[in-house]
Formats: C-alpha cells, structure tokens, sequence
C-alpha cells in the first residue's frame, strides 16, 4: 500500500511539519527539516496494521 495523497506542508508552534497519507488511511506527521518521525494517527478505516503513534512502528 503506497502514500498516494498529496504532502501537506504545515508549520505550527515553531514547528515545521509535513503531513501524509496513504490507502490505509494513517495519517504520518514527519519534520519537515531533518525527515524524523513525530506522530501518527489511524482513522480507523482498516485492520491491516496497527500503529504506535508514539513512535510510528507497524505491526
């Protein structure tokens, strides 16, 4: 399953962000800057994977 959707750029709190999302319907917050890892959010829409939003590992 690839991240088909558009990148959404977003900077808030001095922080800049890059939003994306792909079939699964997770949606992956990475820095803008050096590519690490900040945040995910599953919509709920499949049961394929589970996500940390802690720290992004896919299981």
């Amino acid at each position: 399953m690839d991240e088909v959707f558009e990148n959404i750029l977003i900077d808030s709190g001095g922080r800049k962000s890059l939003f994306k999302m792909g079939k699964l319907g997770i949606l992956w917050q990475l820095d803008r800057t050096t590519g690490a890892f900040i945040h995910a959010t599953d919509l709920g829409y499949q049961n394929i994977v589970e996500v940390s939003p802690e720290n992004g590992k896919v299981i």
